[in-house]
């Protein structure tokens, strides 16, 4: 989010650019504005309740999908809502606002949030290079809770620490530790990336 916002100081895009300027095959892009997305009033359906990435990630959690992949899964879905009539939290949106980036600034999304990490002094946060790096650079701690855990009833019952993270794509697949998210809180709090006009307004 803060990376679109940077975006908007730059005047590169505007809150209320209809995303079909950036990205096609989303139901309603023509009415959807970045805005709807960032405030999660964008209709778009949450991308981990769909039954393709749901059966996928619990059978195959290290299968090689990319980015483009993921995002596959929730071009033409049925909207949840009509734009801006409601409010619904979707990681779908964060997927869309990832491709926005990619069409503005013409790079990876992957490249733009490694290099803010690296402006921003966040030694230890990163956005893995893609669909090989299926386990977390060392130091780190072991997680809990193994997509057929949930399925099964068992939450929480088996180690899941190797998996592809390109499944989480930019709404969840940024790596980091305790103390650079203290980092970019601090960087969020003083509009380390943004204009003053957009850091007050956000």
């Amino acid at each position: 989010a803060q990376l679109i916002l940077r975006e908007v100081s730059n005047n590169t895009l505007s809150l209320d650019d209809p995303i079909s300027d950036y990205v096609d095959d989303i139901t309603n892009g023509d009415t959807i504005t970045i805005r709807d997305c960032l405030m999660m009033r964008a209709g778009i359906p949450e991308v981990q309740a769909i039954g393709m990435f749901a059966v996928l990630f619990a059978l195959i959690p290290t299968w090689p999908s990319t980015l483009h992949d993921v995002w596959a899964i929730i071009k033409n879905q049925p909207a949840a809502f009509a734009p801006n009539t409601s409010f619904a939290y979707s990681n779908s949106n964060y997927m869309v606002l990832g491709q926005i980036l990619e069409a503005v600034r013409g790079e990876s999304v992957i490249t733009t949030i490694n290099d803010a990490c690296t402006l921003l002094g966040l030694t230890d946060t990163y956005m893995p290079a893609d669909e090989t790096e299926t386990g977390l650079r060392e130091p780190h701690a072991d997680g809990y809770g193994g997509p057929l855990d949930d399925l099964l009833g068992q939450p929480g019952a088996s180690v899941c620490t190797t998996f592809n993270p390109m499944w989480f794509n930019t709404y969840g697949g940024i790596i980091s530790t305790a103390s650079d998210l203290q980092k970019w809180a601090g960087h969020m709090r003083d509009g380390t990336l943004l204009s003053p006009t957009v850091h007050a307004q956000w």
